[in-house]
């Protein structure tokens, strides 16, 4: 499983890179902080702001994390985090975290936790 909360969810601009590799998807939170740098999230473990996302399963995590990798580059780490599901289902899922402990001096704030919607109000 795999917690997604940026550029690849339903309805972003990279959402083709995973459409092929999922098997399903349901809404997702995390507890952390959110940023933008760039035009890009970022997502650190640190915090406690509602992160909002999708929990998707994988076809094949193998394939789908050699892809997904290089995808997401040096800046990001993947590692487990804690996932509550819609219908407050507690799992554990893979995530992309920003790779330092806290984000670039130029990264704002997404206090809603919600980049989707940060990124259609800008």
């Amino acid at each position: 499983m795999l917690f997604i909360y940026g550029t690849l969810r339903e309805g972003a601009k990279n959402r083709s890179k995973v459409k092929g590799l999922l098997s399903s998807s349901q809404s997702a939170a995390t507890l952390g902080s959110l940023y933008l740098s760039g035009k890009y999230p970022l997502l650190l473990k640190a915090g406690g702001t509602r992160i909002v996302g999708e929990l998707v399963e994988l076809v094949d995590e193998a394939e789908a994390f050699n892809i997904l990798d290089p995808f997401e580059g040096r800046e990001y780490k993947r590692a487990q985090i804690d996932v509550t599901t819609e219908s407050g289902e507690k799992k554990v899922a893979w995530a992309y975290l920003y790779r330092e402990d806290s984000p670039p001096d130029d990264a704002i704030r997404i206090d809603s936790g919600d980049w989707l919607e940060y990124s259609k109000s800008k």
